[in-house]
This record gives structure tokens, sequence and C-alpha cells, in this order.
């Protein structure tokens, strides 16, 4: 039996979450989705650990993706980070891929999110069987 994904995704509106998670599954991407949208929430998910890559939007009310991406990069080391966004300036694309983020998927373009959770997991994040 193939074991979900388990995703973290960091964003404010619960439909763009579900949008994604569709895109996923029709790709064949089984997934367990844990939605947040604040710091502190942020960090209470990933000191309980397990999420295999985290999802965030960029532009948040209580949060931005930049301190986002400090949170998860310094509780747990090595978990990829995706940025989905649909309000996202060039310089703060160069500033977050810079900083670590492992990709940028814009949300008018979430066809383009299960290739890129692929490429970015394929380096051994993921249990070989989960593509099989």
């Amino acid at each position: 039996m193939k074991l979900p994904l388990r995703v973290l995704h960091i964003d404010d509106n619960p439909i763009d979450v579900r949008l994604a998670q569709a895109f996923l599954a029709v790709s064949g991407i089984e997934c367990d989705v844990v939605r947040i949208d604040t710091a502190p929430a942020l960090e209470d998910a990933l000191q309980q650990g397990g999420f295999d890559v985290v999802l965030s939007d960029f532009v948040l009310p209580a949060l931005d993706g930049l301190q986002a991406l400090a949170l998860v990069q310094r509780l747990c080391p090595g978990v990829p980070f995706i940025v989905l966004s649909g309000m996202i300036s060039d310089k703060a694309t160069g500033q977050i891929l810079t900083g670590g983020a492992m990709a940028y998927v814009p949300k008018h373009r979430l066809a383009d999110l299960p290739h890129s959770i692929r490429r970015v997991l394929s380096d051994g994040h993921l249990p070989a069987h989960q593509w099989a």
C-alpha cells in the first residue's frame, strides 16, 4: 500500500489549498495535507515533524514566505520548501529561491505543481514506492 505524501501547506485560503491538493491527486500523488496560516501554527506543526514537503504562499496576513522559509530551515532542515503564490515580485522570487526555497510555482500554473514536487523530492526525500 502506498503511503501518502505528508504536506505542510502554509496558506490563508483553504480553497487554494484544496485546488493544489486536487492537482496533486489528479497526477497520482496521494497527500495528507496539514494547512496552517500563522507563525505559531507553523512552529507547532514543524515541531511535530514528519513532513515530506512544505508548500507556502508568499503573501499571508500574519506571515510572509521568507519568514516561513526561515522557520522551516531552522526547525526541519532538509525538508523541501516550494513557494506557491499569485502575487510575488521578481525581486522576492529571487530572494526566496536564493534563500533556500527549491521551487516557485505561480498559483495560476498549479498544473506544474506535481512536476515540481517530483523534481524536488527526487533526491531521496521520498520513499521510492511513492512514484512506482
